[in-house]
């Protein structure tokens, strides 16, 4: 399947089979010299950043913004990415560990 409306005439078509057995797709216009391998790279990394954005709409403030000029958009949106650097090192540092065990832990 060709899009015009792309800026290449040829078009992957990713698949990617998650464990839980749902596939997900997408069609992209990456170059032909890419290969799977980085494609599936790149497609990987989309979740962290929606992660990140999620996180900082949720609970950081980021959709709160009451701003009237660029200048203070920007800085707004500086302040709340600063918080989040923040707030994940601290979730980072203060993770509980789990207890050793020989068995897989949580245990079903």
């Amino acid at each position: 399947m060709i899009d015009h409306r792309l800026p290449r005439h040829q078009v992957w078509w990713y698949l990617r089979q998650y464990a839980d057995g749902t596939t997900r797709y997408a069609f992209s216009n990456a170059p032909v010299e890419w290969g799977p391998a980085a494609l599936d790279e790149a497609a990987l990394l989309r979740w962290p950043i929606e992660q990140c954005f999620e996180e900082c709409k949720s609970f950081l403030g980021m959709k709160d913004y009451e701003s009237r000029s660029w200048t203070a958009w920007h800085r707004h949106m500086l302040y709340v990415m600063i918080a989040h650097l923040i707030v994940i090192g601290l979730r980072i540092r203060f993770k509980k560990k789990l207890p050793s065990s020989p068995y897989p832990w949580p245990r079903n």
